[in-house]
């Protein structure tokens, strides 16, 4: 038998994904895909997800949400080192966030870009003029050569790689896998595809930190062609900044003339005290 909690009624699936999920919710939404059961309800729900997914797709929230996300686990999740092709800078989760965030923008316009797969989602995208060719070109080249990588690692060493102590015969086995000379053009490849796919997040999602600047040299390396509000994206990070030292004078301001008004309370209940016992006041003795 089934516990209570894996269930639950359709209804409550149509209303929550309408009503209360939140965006990174729905970016899970987009790799839904019915493994068994019953084929009509599969298709209800495939169905469901997917109006659900367009009918995020107006939110303007949408960049922010993914970005905040992003930064988040960037923050809690720390790679343990550019091989750690996962959770690194340029890394997998930065390709997937970017595949993620474009199907969730375009959802309702490109209906045919909801893809469960990363790459068909990729090519659906870029078919689409939601990713330029160049975009496309960084993200399917990130995805494969770190797929690949990611699977060498693991059957050769496991989850926890690392270039000074692995032996000499182990490195050259990953660069004759990968289809390079020797370790160090390995390394190489995989420091140019980190570095496009990372210049491609930055662009779409802004850096992970406030250390992080797109790289113009990468931009340019990678074809990308930059559409007019993406352009304007670039402008405002600065005046981002220079609006959070207005607010951080402002706030200052505000906090000066509390403590102005505060002490002028103070004084007029001081005032009101020293009559209420009769005592004399500055401001008697002046009149006198």
């Amino acid at each position: 038998t089934r516990r209570s909690s894996d269930l639950v009624r359709f209804s409550s699936f149509e209303r929550y994904y309408r009503e209360e999920a939140w965006t990174w919710e729905f970016m899970a939404l987009t790799r839904i895909r019915p493994v068994t059961g019953d084929a009509e309800l599969a298709g209800r729900v495939v169905e469901t997800a997917r109006q659900a997914l367009r009918t995020k797709s107006a939110d303007p929230k949408i960049t922010d949400d993914v970005a905040d996300m992003r930064r988040r686990m960037a923050r809690e999740r720390k790679p343990r080192s550019a091989w750690d092709v996962k959770l690194a800078a340029g890394g997998l989760v930065d390709i997937e966030f970017v595949i993620q965030h474009a199907i969730l923008t375009s959802a309702n316009e490109v209906p045919g870009a909801v893809i469960p797969t990363s790459m068909d989602a990729i090519k659906a995208l870029a078919s689409a003029g939601r990713l330029a060719p160049g975009e496309a070109a960084v993200l399917a080249d990130g995805l494969t050569f770190q797929l690949n990588l990611q699977q060498a690692m693991r059957i050769a060493s496991g989850d926890q790689f690392e270039p000074e102590k692995a032996s000499a015969g182990l490195k050259a086995w990953l660069a004759n896998h990968l289809g390079v000379n020797d370790f160090s053009a390995l390394s190489a490849r995989l420091d140019s595809i980190q570095r496009s796919v990372a210049a491609l997040r930055t662009r779409k999602l802004g850096p992970l930190t406030t250390e992080e600047r797109p790289d113009a040299g990468q931009l340019v390396a990678v074809g990308i062609h930059l559409r007019h509000e993406e352009r304007d994206r670039l402008v405002v990070l600065p005046n981002r900044r220079q609006a959070a030292r207005r607010r951080d004078a402002r706030n200052r301001r505000e906090v000066h003339l509390v403590g102005g008004y505060q002490r002028a309370v103070d004084e007029h209940r001081v005032a009101a005290g020293r009559r209420r016992l009769a005592l004399p006041h500055p401001a008697i003795h002046r009149h006198e």
